[in-house]
């Protein structure tokens, strides 16, 4: 084909655009060339050389080794002559440059036409069942009769010069496409146009604007829609000249229009920070999507690209958390980050892979794109267990330390990744590590996700001089466990990050005098749903006739369904493979007769219980306090200890249990639960629930006449909540299942009724109050008016007075 048309083939830019979708991968070449002859007249024959783009396809029915060749505007129309409509746009396919920027969806390829229309630009559609079928949109500039100029692109801005989609609004899920025209407006400030494509037409429905404000700074000149802040509403990222930075918007339901929200900027001059954008995906599997920028002309033109990630809560990272430098990669690339492809999964890890653009712009240098894969992220999880909780100096001489480590992924997939991880220890300088020194290091190990893999135990032995210091509590262990990256590429090798734990075994000193007096917990029984904190107070006070305790602690043992409230800084959370444990200091020294004390809060959201189980136990194994003393002649451990029992019980406020829809019951077994999309933990809140399952015939008969006589509620528990309501309609009724719809609210909680019964006692208080105040000041005749008699009798002495 070549041939045929004497095609010219260099400088055409290939790569500068790549785009892969599913299993295709395409590449596009913008300023291909093809001789084309025009004939004006009999007389006027002219020769152009056409600038219409042409793109490559690559897929898996061939290997991926021989493309398809696709020339969208081959037979589109180069030239409109004189005439009225379209004396403007003399030129309409002939420079269109079509392919120099790409997006893809279900239906269509969108290429963009920048130089279509005498450079107003376009966008041209490309089927994607039949390439061959492809559309050159129209210009849509309207004259605007109060601002005097044209909404939308005029000639020579350019429209079409980076191209993208999102859904930008909350409220629905309209596809949106965003053209870039760079050198739109007076200034040439560039603009970006948000409109509406609509299949078979050839116009575009432009709905929102985005303007430049600065002198020639290319704004629109490359594009990007994605969600950064992971509210489910896509922002617009496009970038500035130069230096380069990339600005982010997003849009104001209020006001409705698109407002700036942050910026990133480049650091190199004439680096060209932004030409290219990328949605990367959620690459560290924090739930926010995260940005690739190239700056390809950068490090003397080879170029380089940077991760962003996004936030929850400030759109974007500031700071990039990786570099990529052409130089790096040991191959002579130059314009390196000058386009990106949709980025996509290739080799099935769960992880995206982008093919990066090179353009080679210095001489004797070619095209190229860089595929580079992605790899799993996680981190190593660390255990710890020594063989004891607390050192005693009188017959403790060596212990051992049993180390486990466990890979884990921030990416949701089911193929089982693996690492490279060893582990080192720093130990106190009185100890001694396996018979060496008091750092000892392990070798590499190979790790699996989420399998807990232990190292041989260590052996640590213990000075004669190790004696505590006067603040010194405690036997310290710094643990890290590194990794190691793999010589050659896996796909399911992760990258992991380092892990740091800190061991503390306490000391035992002589005699213990400090002891538990008390332990007040309200109340005694914990009923289900009533608050969400458990509190535990704890008193610590020192016999009358004992040494002052100095450095006391107290040792908390809990139950793993409870969890802190909030870190409190004078306590340690030491969560071991399966204890909770708390270890907490107090203030002190403790005074003989002294007393010191300090509470302790429990979240409770993740008990769940069954109302039909009956009361279970909430068990703190140990609550034990030591210290140290300075005068003790005997060497007592501390045998301070107490067990606490927490009775807890979800509300048993359903009377009738036949009219109880458990997954706990025997007579039924839950087969489905629909949850309601709201939280109904208010009294003023409700859900409609619908339930499948498989029931007894005594049972379903029973609530289907209790229903219709409306006497009683139906009851539902889900997750361990008890919840009432009434059936929306009859029970569907089939041979071995129900499907039941209700309409369900809380139960009242004895907490609910006691707030609602001291907000009505606070009411009526209120109203007592003011009556009585009223009922004062009416004794007291503040409320009596005088008459016009008495007033005047009043004012007689007076004026009696100043005659």
């Amino acid at each position: 084909m070549a041939d045929q048309y004497n095609e010219d083939w260099s400088n055409q830019l290939l790569g500068i655009t790549v785009s892969a979708w599913n299993k295709d991968f395409w590449s596009c070449a913008p300023s291909f060339q093809r001789p084309h002859v025009q004939s004006w007249d009999s007389n006027l024959v002219l020769n152009y050389s056409s600038l219409i783009g042409h793109c490559f396809v690559y897929d898996e029915s061939n290997d991926y080794k021989n493309p398809r060749r696709v020339i969208p505007l081959e037979n589109s129309t180069m030239f409109y002559g004189w005439k009225k409509f379209k004396s403007d746009y003399p030129y309409g396919a002939l420079y269109a440059q079509a392919g120099m920027s790409i997006f893809r969806d279900n239906e269509r390829v969108y290429l963009g036409a920048p130089g279509a229309w005498n450079w107003t630009g376009s966008i041209v559609t490309v089927n994607n069942n039949d390439f061959s079928a492809s559309t050159l949109h129209q210009p849509w500039s309207t004259w605007n009769e109060v601002t005097f100029e044209f909404d939308g692109p005029t000639l020579n801005d350019y429209s079409g010069y980076a191209i993208d989609s999102g859904s930008f609004s909350k409220r629905n899920s309209e596809k949106l496409v965003a053209i870039g025209a760079p050198r739109h407006g007076k200034t040439r400030a560039g603009a970006v146009f948000i409109g509406h494509y609509t299949s078979g037409k050839k116009d575009i429905d432009s709905r929102y604007q985005i303007d430049g404000y600065q002198l020639g700074e290319y704004f629109g000149g490359s594009i990007v829609c994605m969600d950064l802040d992971g509210d489910g509403a896509d922002e617009i990222m496009e970038e500035q000249y130069d230096v380069g930075r990339v600005s982010i918007f997003t849009f104001d339901e209020q006001y409705n229009r698109f407002i700036r929200v942050a910026s990133v900027s480049g650091e190199v001059s004439r680096g060209r920070f932004g030409s290219s954008l990328l949605n990367a995906g959620d690459l560290n599997g924090d739930g926010n999507e995260d940005l690739i920028v190239g700056s390809p002309y950068e490090d003397e033109g080879r170029g380089a690209i940077r991760l962003y990630l996004g936030n929850s809560k400030r759109i974007i990272n500031r700071d990039f958390v990786q570099t990529i430098k052409a130089n790096s990669m040991d191959r002579k690339l130059f314009g390196f980050g000058i386009s990106f492809a949709k980025a996509l999964d290739i080799d099935d890890n769960s992880v995206r892979d982008i093919a990066v653009g090179s353009n080679g712009k210095k001489e004797g240098k070619e095209e190229s794109v860089v595929i580079l894969r992605g790899r799993p992220t996680g981190y190593i999880k660390l255990y710890t267990e020594p063989s004891v909780d607390e050192i005693d100096f009188s017959t403790t001489k060596e212990l051992s330390l049993l180390i486990c480590v466990e890979l884990k992924s921030r990416i949701q997939s089911d193929m089982n990744y693996i690492s490279k991880a060893k582990i080192s220890i720093e130990g106190d300088s009185r100890t001694i590590l396996n018979n060496k020194h008091s750092f000892w290091s392990s070798n590499f190990i190979r790790v699996e996700q989420n399998l807990k893999q232990c190292f041989p135990k260590i052996t640590v032995n213990l000075s004669p001089s190790l004696n505590p210091g006067p603040d010194e509590d405690s036997l310290i262990f710094n643990i890290r466990a590194e990794t190691e990256e793999w010589d050659v590429f896996c796909s399911h090798c992760g990258i992991t990050e380092p892990s740091r734990d800190v061991l503390e075994i306490p000391f035992i000193m002589d005699c213990v005098s400090a002891y538990i007096t008390e332990i007040r917990s309200e109340p005694t029984t914990y009923i289900m749903g009533s608050t969400d904190i458990i509190t535990l107070n704890i008193d610590v006070t020192n016999n009358e006739n004992s040494d002052p305790a100095f450095q006391p602690m107290v040792k908390i043992l809990y139950p793993k369904e409870l969890s802190l409230v909030r870190n409190l800084n004078q306590c340690k959370n030491i969560v071991k493979i399966d204890t909770h444990k708390l270890v907490c200091s107090l203030k002190g020294p403790i005074r003989p007769g002294g007393k010191s004390s300090f509470k302790i809060e429990f979240d409770t959201k993740n008990l769940v219980g069954s109302p039909f189980d009956g009361p279970r136990q909430l068990v703190f194994p140990e609550i034990s306090v030591y210290s140290k003393s300075l005068y003790a002649e005997d060497n007592n451990n501390f045998n301070n200890r107490e067990k606490l029992n927490y009775n807890a019980e979800n509300p048993d406020l359903v009377s009738n249990k036949a009219n109880t829809i458990s997954c706990y019951q025997n007579s039924i077994r839950c087969l489905q639960i629909k949850c309601p999309g709201i939280s109904i933990h208010s009294q003023d809140e409700s859900a409609h629930v619908s339930l499948r399952f498989s029931f007894n015939e005594r049972f379903i008969r029973t609530i289907i006449n209790n229903q219709h006589e409306g006497s009683s509620p139906l009851y539902i528990e889900i997750e361990g909540r008890v919840l009432s309501g009434y059936l929306k309609q009859e029970l569907n009724v089939s041979p071995d299942t129900a499907i039941m719809k209700a309409l369900l609210t809380p139960q009242k909680t004895i907490r609910t009724m006691f707030l609602l019964m001291t907000v009505g006692v606070c009411v009526f208080l209120s109203i007592l109050f003011l009556i009585i105040i009223i009922f004062i000041l009416y004794k007291c005749k503040v409320f009596d008016r005088k008459s016009i008699e008495q007033m005047e009798e009043e004012d007689e002495p007076m004026m009696d007075d100043f005659n």
